[in-house]
């Protein structure tokens, strides 16, 4: 018979397993051996080689296991929404978490190993995975063409350096579409809430100091672009 003591370190157990998700990796040396990394912009590789990298040598890793890990990069899919030469803002409420109060003008996560249930490919489930994350973040639906159009990565910190980015944009036209994400603020938790604005490129170039690594080196592509 199970005593309290047990069934609760099973409960304990359970919800570690859930919390500990399976992240999409990339082993760091072949990654590194196709793109050389720049701190300071995006890089824009072959995509046709960065999709063969990804279905070929991806795979799926304990989230606990990647964060320590200086052999893997873990694959982070992120969008930056535009409207002409406007693009979507954000600032974040996240207490104790590295964007807290950061400008930022991205949006998206991990690839978890379920992103691939519906899907033919790793690669597939990159974008599967920014599809889910721009729905949870700004309630997004019906998204119009994904276009990969860079690469980042920071060494600003060990966590950062663990992590590369794949840049994605999409491109507003509709008033409804862009008139909704205005001063918009979206709570995702009680003390979680992100607070999206559209930005021009001037303005945009202006806060570069208030803007994390990630956010900087795409901000330096949009406003040349």
């Amino acid at each position: 018979m199970l005593t309290v003591s047990k069934i609760a370190k099973n409960i304990l157990n359970s919800f570690g397993w859930f919390v500990d998700e399976e992240v999409l990796c990339v082993p760091r040396k072949s990654l590194e051996g196709q793109i050389k990394l720049s701190e300071r912009k995006m890089v824009r590789p072959s995509w046709k080689a960065v999709s063969k990298l990804v279905n070929g040598r991806g795979r799926y890793v304990a989230r606990s296991v990647a964060e320590s890990s200086d052999d893997l990069l873990q694959v982070v899919p992120v969008c930056v929404i535009r409207n002409g030469d406007r693009f979507l803002t954000n600032v974040r409420h996240e207490p104790g978490e590295s964007l807290h109060d950061a400008l930022g003008n991205w949006a998206g996560g991990h690839v978890r190993k379920e992103d691939l249930d519906e899907v033919a490919s790793k690669w597939e489930s990159v974008l599967a995975g920014l599809r889910r994350e721009l729905h949870e973040e700004l309630s997004l639906e019906d998204l119009p063409h994904l276009e990969p159009i860079g690469i980042v990565h920071s060494t600003e910190n060990e966590r950062a350096a663990r992590h590369i980015g794949i840049v994605f944009q999409i491109v507003f036209s509709g008033s409804a579409n862009i008139a909704a994400f205005d001063n918009k603020t979206i709570r995702e938790r009680p003390n979680r809430r992100v607070r999206t604005r559209w930005m021009e490129k001037k303005e945009l170039s202006s806060t570069l100091k208030t803007q994390r690594d990630w956010s900087r080196a795409i901000s330096n592509f949009l406003v040349e672009a």
